[in-house]
């Protein structure tokens, strides 16, 4: 949903993005071959382009046991993964005979030999968290006739962590700065800077990717095609968008000004300074100047962590004076509950992870997601079950067929991060298993499959004949995992 406080968007020119040598745009571009489309402009010609659209719903796990809300979960002990109440969703049939395909194609290995190096390095992060979101819970929906989550046949759906994407602009309508909110678990909140110098991606015709600078494709087509173009690249469907004025952060901000800032540079402009380096205290009708200034000899890096640091700032004081009296909106929706949570959480606060691409006098300097990442790692570690951008996150069953892994948890939170999109999570039917499956119902469906092995590290790939899943994969965790992944068998760190 977008929360818009501004009637529309304005138009602005700049100069339009030419293709590059990029290798997320020939990835797109093998996703986008046969893409459901969605207009958007060039700036510089205002010829209209297409884009893959983000607005198809996405199938229902079942009548019964569907998340169908896309709300952000209540403040107090709902910003949990699993939820709600005992229901009589009957159990997937026994599968019919089964296809083993345990290689993995030599293209599928280069592709993804990287990501899984970094997966790796961040595993007992993530799986930290995704513990947290899912022991945390305390009104878990279970969708199997077992209730007892330390039994075999246990189901039950992993709520999507909320997250709200916050783009900032002048009052004339330009895009100034994008920010990630995500509310991690109980407890624990993430904010992700954005450069709106990052390149995300337009499709003008199937196969044909190419990039735009984020603040471009705002000013050309608006905030639901930049929305969008952003949720493809990080591989996430925003719970909620809004967008601010000037005008309106400055009245959002006045009950707790001045702020305290701790700013990492000094701001300058036209010779003269105009906010320090280090501890300073920054007025309610200065603060757009502090976030929106593009100091001299500085970079849109140095205003991202400018930007972490005012989101810092901001939340310690909500937190010091209560958001009773602090958030001047709603709190129980909309940004106001992410601001009222996120006072309250621990908080991990970071810039999107870019590498810079030549600039020239006509065009500043453009960036693009650094090399060996993707959208989906980057945003693991503050949003460890996301709702992916419709169509390209394969949808996930993870069970547990050992009996030690806490429903597959750990498991669960890595194959999130590799790109899946986790709905269910539980026990096998029976405990003992030795070998890792992962088990794909379409034959459309081998090359995700296949993803999700090289995230693991072990299992095999087994094509099912059944027809009737509501979900694209079942992984089903052995005792190999335990033996070789970067987690041990409760899915903590360690070896």
């Amino acid at each position: 949903m977008t929360d818009s406080l501004w009637p529309e968007d304005a138009p602005a020119d700049e100069p339009q993005n030419q293709p590059l040598d990029d290798p997320i745009a020939e990835l797109l571009a093998d996703l986008w071959t046969m893409p459901q489309v969605r207009k958007a402009v060039f700036p510089s010609t205002e010829e209209e382009t297409e884009l893959p659209s983000t607005d198809e719903a996405t199938e229902p796990l079942d009548t019964d046991a569907t998340v169908s809300d896309r709300e952000v979960a209540p403040l107090a002990n709902e910003s949990d993964s699993i939820r709600g109440d005992v229901s009589g969703t009957e159990r997937e049939e026994n599968e019919p005979s089964t296809t083993r395909r345990s290689l993995i194609p030599r293209s599928s290995r280069k592709r993804f030999i990287v990501a899984a190096a970094v997966l790796a390095a961040v595993a007992g992060v993530l799986v930290w968290f995704g513990t947290r979101v899912i022991l945390d819970s305390s009104d878990g929906r279970v969708v199997s006739a077992e209730s007892d989550r330390t039994k075999s046949g246990f189901e039950a759906i992993v709520e999507k962590t909320p997250t709200a994407l916050v783009l900032m602009t002048s009052e004339d309508g330009q895009l100034d700065s994008a920010t990630l909110l995500a509310l991690t678990a109980e407890g624990a909140g993430g904010i992700m800077a954005i450069p709106v110098q990052t390149n995300v991606y337009v499709a003008p015709s199937p196969g044909v990717v190419v990039p735009i600078t984020l603040k471009a494709l705002f000013a050309s087509s608006g905030s639901d095609v930049a929305r969008a173009s952003l949720g493809e690249l990080l591989n996430l469907n925003f719970t909620d968008t809004v967008i601010v004025k000037a005008s309106e952060l400055q009245a959002l901000v006045a009950p707790v000004a001045p702020l305290a800032i701790s700013n990492p540079s000094a701001v300058s402009a036209r010779g003269a300074e105009l906010f320090a380096k280090g501890s300073i205290e920054v007025a309610a009708d200065d603060i757009w100047s502090y976030l929106s200034t593009r100091s001299e000899n500085g970079s849109e890096l140095d205003r991202a962590l400018r930007q972490q640091s005012f989101w810092k700032a901001w939340l310690a004081a909500i937190s010091t004076s209560g958001t009773d009296v602090s958030i001047p909106v709603p709190t129980s929706n909309g940004i106001g509950k992410f601001l009222a949570a996120l006072s309250r959480d621990q908080l991990t606060v970071d810039t999107l992870p870019v590498t810079d691409l030549p600039g020239t006098d006509e065009e500043p300097v453009q960036y693009r997601l650094a090399p060996g990442l993707t959208g989906a790692s980057v945003i693991a570690p503050i949003v460890p079950f996301p709702d992916g951008s419709p169509g390209r996150r394969p949808r996930l069953k993870v069970l547990d067929g050992t009996g030690e892994l806490l429903n597959a948890q750990g498991p669960a939170t890595l194959l999130a991060a590799g790109g899946g999109q986790v709905d269910i999570i539980g026990n096998a039917t029976a405990f003992g298993a030795d070998i890792t499956e992962i088990t794909y119902f379409d034959p459309a469906q081998l090359d995700a499959a296949n993803r999700m092995r090289a995230v693991l590290g072990v299992g095999e790939v087994v094509e099912s004949k059944q027809t009737n899943s509501a979900l694209d994969i079942t992984v089903t965790i052995g005792a190999d995992y335990q033996t070789s992944s970067p987690t041990t068998s409760t899915g903590g760190p360690g070896a």
